[in-house]
C-alpha cells in the first residue's frame, strides 16, 4: 500500500483574521502565492527594527480589509507627524489604487467560523503565523452530466425493488 504524504494548509493570515485555505508548498511555512509575497516583508522587517521611526510596515494589499488597515496607518503616521505629507499622499494615492482593483464584499457575509484563526504563533522571522493544520481536499462538485446518471441509477433501483 502505498504512503500518502500529508499536506498542510498555508499558515498566512489576512488582515481580517481568516486564514488562507491553500496548500502549502513541499516543506515549506506558506502557499506558492504567500511564499513569494511575504518574503520581501521579511527582508523589510529587519530594516523596521533597526530604525523604527524611519520606516513602517504595511500590510500587502491583498484585499480591502488589508487596505484599509494601511490607510489607516498612514493616517495615524501622518496626525502624529512621523510621515512627510507629501509621501503619505503618494502612499494613499497608491492605496485607492488598490481599493478600487478589488471587489466590494456583501455586508452580510461574515467569514465562516472555521476560517478564523483564534490562536497564532510567533515566528522569529515570519512573524504571526496560523497553527500548523492538514490540509483537506475540497469536495469535488459533480456535474450536471453525472448527477442526472445518479438520479437515473436511484430511479431504476427503485422501480427494481
Amino acid at each position: 500500500m502505498p504512503e500518502t504524504t500529508k499536506h498542510f494548509r498555508c499558515r498566512h493570515i489576512f488582515t481580517d483574521g481568516r486564514r488562507c485555505g491553500s496548500k502549502c508548498l513541499r516543506n515549506e511555512t506558506f502557499c506558492y502565492y504567500h511564499h513569494n509575497a511575504c518574503r520581501p516583508l521579511m527582508q523589510r522587517h529587519a530594516a523596521v527594527e533597526a530604525n523604527p521611526k524611519a520606516a513602517f510596515e504595511l500590510p500587502p494589499f491583498e484585499d480591502r480589509t488589508a487596505v484599509q488597515a494601511a490607510i489607516h496607518q498612514v493616517a495615524s503616521r501622518l496626525a502624529t507627524n512621523q510621515i512627510n505629507p507629501r509621501r503619505a499622499g503618494l502612499l494613499l494615492y497608491a492605496m485607492q489604487i488598490a481599493l478600487q482593483t478589488h471587489p466590494r464584499l456583501p455586508v452580510a457575509a461574515p467569514a465562516p467560523a472555521d476560517e478564523l484563526v483564534e490562536d497564532t504563533t510567533l515566528h522569529p522571522t515570519l512573524g504571526h503565523i496560523a497553527p500548523e493544520s492538514e490540509f483537506v481536499d475540497p469536495p469535488v462538485a459533480r456535474s450536471f452530466t453525472e448527477s442526472i446518471f445518479e438520479a437515473w441509477e436511484r430511479e431504476s433501483r427503485l422501480q427494481n425493488s
